[in-house]
C-alpha cells in the first residue's frame, strides 16, 4: 500500500479510499488515505487492486468497477487456485511456483492474466518461505504493470492458464499426518504444514495427538496444542 500511495507522485491517479479487514489497523491509518468500507471502495473507484482480500466478489460489484478489479495470486499460471497454496504446490511435489497478476471475474482465481511468473521451489523451502517468495513476486508484477493499467493502456493477454489446474477450499487442507507414508512424503507434508501461527501437523498415537515440527522452525501455535 505505500508503494502505491507515494505512487500517486508519478502518475495520474487518485486513490479514493482503501478496505482493509482490520479498520482499526494503525499501520494503514499511518499511511494517510481514507479507510472505507467494501462498498465504498467499489462504488468510488475506476480501478480497485485485491491485495489479500479473501472474500468472493460478486459479478454484480465487478461489472461496477470501470476498469476492473485486479488480483494477485499465488500461483504461477493459476495453476493453485482457492486456498493454501503454497502447501498444495510441495504436497504435490511441484518444482515450480510462482504469483499470478489477474483480473478478477465471478469464478474463483479464473480470470485473463495480466502477468505471472515463478521461481523454483527449493529442498529446504517450507509453506511459509513459499508463501513469502510468492508475496515478493506479486509485488514485483504490481510494480511492472502499474503505470500501464492506471493509465488505460492495452494489455496483451497472451499468457495461458496452466493445462492442468487444482481447486482447494480451506477444509481440504488435512494436518494429520500417516506413519504409513513413503519418508520423502511424510517430510514433504510436514514442510508444506509449516507456517508460523497456524495450526502444527500432527501424528495420531493412541488416540492422542503427537505435534511435530521440523528443527529451526517453532510453529506459533505448537506449544499451546502440547
Amino acid at each position: 500500500m505505500k508503494w502505491i500511495i507515494d505512487s500517486e507522485k508519478y502518475y495520474n491517479f487518485r486513490i479514493s479510499c482503501i478496505h482493509v479487514n482490520n479498520l482499526e489497523c494503525d499501520k494503514i491509518k499511518g499511511l494517510g488515505v481514507k479507510i472505507g468500507t467494501f462498498r465504498n471502495v467499489i462504488d468510488d473507484s475506476d480501478i480497485v487492486f485485491s491485495l489479500g482480500y479473501w472474500r468472493k466478489i460478486s459479478k454484480e460489484d465487478i461489472d461496477l468497477v470501470r476498469m476492473g478489479i485486479i488480483n494477485f495470486h499465488h500461483s504461477y499460471r493459476l495453476k493453485f487456485q482457492g486456498r493454501h497454496c503454497a502447501s498444495w504446490a510441495l504436497i504435490h511435489n511441484e518444482k515450480l511456483h510462482g504469483s499470478t497478476m489477474h483480473f478478477i471475474d465471478e469464478r474463483i482465481d479464473e480470470g485473463k492474466i495480466i502477468d505471472t511468473d515463478f521461481f523454483k521451489i527449493s529442498e529446504e523451502d517450507v509453506s511459509e518461505d513459499i508463501f513469502k517468495k510468492s508475496n515478493e513476486l506479486g509485488f514485483k508484477l504490481l510494480k511492472n504493470n502499474f503505470s500501464k493499467l492506471i493509465e488505460g493502456e492495452s494489455i496483451d493477454f497472451s499468457y495461458t492458464k496452466s493445462e492442468e489446474q487444482f481447486f482447494y477450499r480451506a477444509k481440504d487442507l488435512c494436518h494429520e499426518l500417516q506413519l504409513e507414508e513413503a519418508e520423502s512424503n511424510f517430510l514433504r507434508r510436514i514442510r508444506a504444514l509449516t507456517f508460523d501461527n497456524m495450526p502444527a501437523p500432527y501424528l495420531l498415537l493412541e488416540g492422542k495427538k503427537v505435534f511435530l515440527k521440523l528443527e529451526g522452525y517453532d510453529d506459533g501455535r505448537l506449544k499451546k496444542q502440547q
